[in-house]
């Protein structure tokens, strides 16, 4: 109604309902990008990019955060699901510290391997015993690697608690 009255006021080609806007733009193909979601094609384009660009699990991890984000849903914030949103971030914030550091894992333990078989050896015996204390390496690197698995687990629970502590406390001084 009051488009009405407003429309009435205007000059005859700013009342018309032609969504042509000067410079031959077409008012209703501007569209916002960012609640569009991606095509399938776009996808597999941007998956392939991170497979290329950073190791396998990170890759992974990475293209499982940027799927669970629905750009339709950016606007509806409500408590709740905010409290699962954080738990849910935190998660695969830990996940790719995990990944990390499994990478990390592959690469030293790569490495150590590469070391061995680039070596030249004069006899067996010492091939054996470079071969014992190569094992050993490993061995340690191993415990070393899930000793530090273990702590980040720990961590990360620890973190989760006191997260969803801070927000209950949060939710009780906006209710009271």
């Amino acid at each position: 109604m009051l488009a009405l009255a407003l429309g009435s006021q205007l000059p005859a080609s700013a009342a018309s309902t032609d969504t042509t806007i000067p410079g031959n733009f077409d008012q209703s193909s501007l569209s916002d990008t960012t609640k569009k979601a991606m095509s399938a094609k776009d996808w597999k384009k941007m998956e392939k990019e991170i497979k290329k660009s950073m190791p396998k699990d990170m890759a992974k991890i990475m293209i499982k955060q940027l799927k669970s984000v629905d750009p339709n849903k950016m606007g509806d914030f409500k408590v709740k699901s905010g409290n699962a949103a954080l738990t849910n971030y935190d998660l695969s914030s830990s996940d790719m510290e995990e990944a990390f550091d499994k990478s990390e894992y592959r690469e030293e333990r790569k490495d150590i391997i590469d070391d061995f078989k680039s070596e030249s050896f004069d006899s067996g015996s010492e091939r054996r015993e470079a071969r014992k204390e190569m094992k050993q390496e490993l061995r340690e690197l191993r415990k070393e690697f899930k000793r530090e698995q273990k702590d980040t687990k720990k961590e990360s629970k620890q973190d989760q608690r006191e997260m969803k502590r801070d927000l209950k406390e949060a939710m009780r001084d906006m209710k009271g």
